[in-house]
């Protein structure tokens, strides 16, 4: 670019600066269409952004805590005994804690899409993370646990007189 300027006075056809308004609205347009693309990530980040923000204790408080949160959609970080850590922004950062009261049948792997829905029972600023009483229905996309293999009869032994 130093080169060209150098070589013309006038910058090329077509060069412009935006400016900041440009520049605000054109974000503005992306951040929409990204909404409409993939609303319930659109929803999170809203969540998320005011949970982190000045109020966001009492948005808690008043919005979500012991209420039905709408579904949403994650990748499954870590799978303990009666927990799910699942990252929703991207795939490897938890954000959520789904707490069950039984365990989830077999185990899924790591970066699993997950579809859920929960109520809000605690949340924290540092290190950020929701966490969701869900029961197990609320929770698609896990994978079907394989059923144990049936085992053959044992075959009987003909008995030997003597």
């Amino acid at each position: 670019m130093k080169a060209q300027a150098k070589a013309t006075a006038l910058p090329p056809a077509g060069f412009e600066i935006k400016s900041v308004k440009a520049i605000a609205e054109e974000k503005l347009k992306l951040e929409e269409d990204a909404a409409k693309a993939n609303p319930q990530l659109a929803l999170w980040k809203r969540i998320k952004e005011t949970l982190q923000g000045g109020e966001g204790q009492q948005y808690w408080d008043t919005s979500m805590k012991d209420a039905q949160i709408p579904e949403l959609t994650g990748y499954l970080v870590e799978q303990r005994p009666k927990e799910l850590l699942v990252a929703i922004s991207d795939k490897t950062t938890p954000e959520l804690t789904l707490e069950l009261e039984t365990p989830m049948p077999g185990k899924a792997d790591p970066g699993t899409q997950l579809t859920f829905s929960g109520v809000g029972k605690s949340f924290s600023k540092e290190p950020f993370m929701v966490t969701m009483a869900a029961d197990k229905k609320d929770i698609k996309g896990w994978p079907v646990a394989a059923a144990p293999a049936k085992r053959a009869p044992a075959a009987k032994k003909p008995v030997h007189r003597r």
